[in-house]
């Protein structure tokens, strides 16, 4: 129905979700007016469906608190930074190759699904990037806690999202699906604060000049992630709990 509204109704059109009223953009023009502006940053409703696991971060957040927390996390996506993980995305992308590799000669020339691979992969990078932990998902996989977590929430948030009788929170609360939901929430709210309260005592015990790559008592090298800087540029002004600092980092593992 939305593709055939969209094909009669090029560029931008209205439809009716249920009794919410809804407007749709289909022309880049359009689009580029929308995501540009500052004032109109507000989510739809369905960004609800978010919050239990994102909380006020940088996606769901809007007014003041959306301003001042893009002015504080903007500087630690500076391209310098960006550009000194290169080799996170260079050693967990050969591991991919890898992978695929040896499903494709075990499959011979039947297709494969390299979604869960690239899933994987993209899970890995994003964990050494933003938290600076390695999950090894493209290893280990759903046997590791927080990786199987990760995965169950988002699945869940689709489950419920195209399910209209689950969006009241007293009913998805109390269904098995919620009740999963709540037992992974509380998996990933728990290895992310607990990874925000040691890198936030690490950094503590760290030289003031320190630079952005540091060297482990075995001699390997870690370079700060985004969660480190982060905590850097908050460290004197205060203006992020660890909560806030949590919601910031699921939220950029999440997108």
């Amino acid at each position: 129905i939305i593709d055939q509204r969209t094909r009669a109704y090029p560029g931008i059109h209205r439809i009716w979700n249920g009794s919410t009223p809804e407007v749709r953009i289909n022309k880049a023009e359009y689009v580029e007016k929308l995501i540009s502006s500052s004032r109109h940053i507000e989510k739809s409703t369905m960004y609800k469906f978010l919050s239990a696991w994102l909380g006020q971060g940088l996606l769901t957040s809007k007014d003041d608190r959306w301003f001042q927390h893009r002015r504080l996390i903007t500087p630690t996506f500076h391209f310098n930074i960006l550009d000194g993980f290169c080799e996170v995305f260079a050693e967990h992308g050969q591991l991919l190759v890898e992978k695929l590799s040896e499903r494709v000669s075990a499959r011979g020339k039947q297709p494969i699904n390299v979604y869960p691979f690239i899933t994987k992969a993209a899970l890995d990078i994003i964990c050494e990037t933003a938290m600076g932990v390695k999950v090894n998902a493209q290893t280990s996989g759903l046997d590791n806690p927080y990786v199987a977590a990760v995965y169950d929430l988002s699945a869940l948030i689709q489950y419920r999202v195209v399910r209209p009788w689950l969006h009241p929170d007293f009913i998805w609360n109390r269904s098995r699906a919620g009740q999963q939901y709540h037992r992974a929430l509380a998996e990933v709210h728990g290895y992310s604060g607990k990874v925000i309260r040691e890198r936030r005592a690490e950094l503590k015990q760290r030289p003031a000049d320190a630079g952005e790559v540091e060297e482990l008592e075995d001699g390997r090298k870690r370079r700060l992630a985004f969660l480190d800087m982060l905590l850097r540029s908050t460290e004197q002004s205060n203006l992020l709990s660890d909560d806030d600092v949590r919601e910031e980092v699921d939220t950029f593992m999440f997108e």
